[in-house]
């Protein structure tokens, strides 16, 4: 199966601005009135952190972000708009299917490098070794790889780097992510595959550093295969 990469950027960019995509920003952004209400809640809990001796300086620095949002109508602002006008903070991906559960649930793999993302027959073999570790009761020597695997319980948008020990020097991401069947994709060589888009989330001032392998927060949701049928071939 072969990608082109531009195409399907261009592809999905069209869809997300488009009004067949609303379903997908209801999960990727919170609404407008869903922010400010959250605003105004969090206002009165700020207040109490800041008397508090230990979370002083936290209920400060929240208090301070959301007079800063009300000040600068941040959180007035479509949340849509800062991901359309930003290509690096929202991305098409193909994910190769891992393991599937019930409640359309799933497990799958993928990279946030083009040249990775390219590589799909890569990725298809790598998703197919990670089932065979996931089903084998024996599989204790993978170590991390088959905790993280058997780590099954299904969180939405969580996104795990996988070990070095098993990327053969790649990028890879293991993703839980909801499906719909009818539009899943079954290549030739009968690997399921995904589209998906894929936010990318800035750190709010004062959050605390995470590990430097972890892959960047944001949301995940798919997206009709045919909006980049035409970009790949098998």
């Amino acid at each position: 199966m072969q990608i082109n990469t531009k195409t399907m950027n261009i592809r999905v960019r069209e869809y997300i601005a488009g009004p067949d995509s609303k379903r997908v920003w209801e999960i990727l952004v919170n609404s407008i009135l869903f922010n400010v209400l959250c605003s105004l809640f969090l206002i009165p809990v700020a207040l109490i952190l800041t008397c508090s001796l230990i979370l002083a300086r936290e209920g400060i620095m929240m208090l301070f972000r959301i007079i800063r949002s009300f000040i600068t109508l941040e959180v007035f602002r479509d949340p849509r708009r800062e991901y359309l006008e930003n290509s690096e903070r929202i991305r098409p991906l193909i994910l190769s299917s891992i393991i599937s559960g019930p409640n359309r649930h799933a497990l799958m793999l993928g990279t946030l490098s083009d040249e990775t993302q390219r590589d799909t027959s890569f990725l298809q073999q790598k998703a197919a070794e990670f089932g065979d570790i996931y089903l084998d009761e024996s599989s204790d020597e993978c170590g991390e790889l088959f905790d993280m695997l058997r780590d099954d319980d299904f969180q939405f948008f969580r996104r795990r780097s996988v070990p070095a020990s098993h990327s053969e020097g790649r990028d890879l991401i293991l993703f839980d992510i909801t499906y719909r069947k009818d539009e899943l994709h079954l290549s030739e060589d009968n690997g399921v595959w995904l589209a998906a888009v894929l936010t990318i989330d800035n750190k709010d001032d004062g959050e605390e550093q995470t590990d430097s392998n972890d892959p960047p927060p944001g949301r995940i949701v798919q997206i009709p295969w045919k909006i980049v049928e035409d970009s790949i071939s098998d």
